[in-house]
């Protein structure tokens, strides 16, 4: 019992948290699954990403997959502004200032 009222409050603590935090469109999902069920299907993974594109408006997608948060870049432009001119936001690597010199 007390396992299972554990879980229960888990699960809780992570469909509320998960609001209050700011990110892209996506589905919903289930509480646990998440997104999973979204990519199923007879298309191949590149197709399901470029209908999700269209359908929540952006090239940035969010998706939930079991617990593990994945971000979606569908364009190569906006690839190119995230991972390269904005790297050093988003890299947990430290800024090294030899480098620099």
């Amino acid at each position: 019992y007390a396992l299972f009222l554990a879980s229960s409050l888990y699960v809780l603590y992570r469909i509320c948290s998960d609001r209050k935090r700011r990110l892209p469109p996506g589905p919903k999902g289930w509480p646990i699954l998440g997104s999973v069920l979204e990519l199923r299907g007879d298309l191949p993974i590149w197709e399901i990403f470029d209908r999700m594109k269209d359908k929540y408006a952006g090239p940035i997608v969010y998706l939930n997959l079991a617990g593990q948060n994945v971000v979606v870049l569908n364009t190569k432009e906006v690839a190119n502004e995230l991972m390269d001119r904005r790297s050093t936001n988003y890299s947990d690597r430290p800024k090294t200032i030899v480098g620099e010199y």
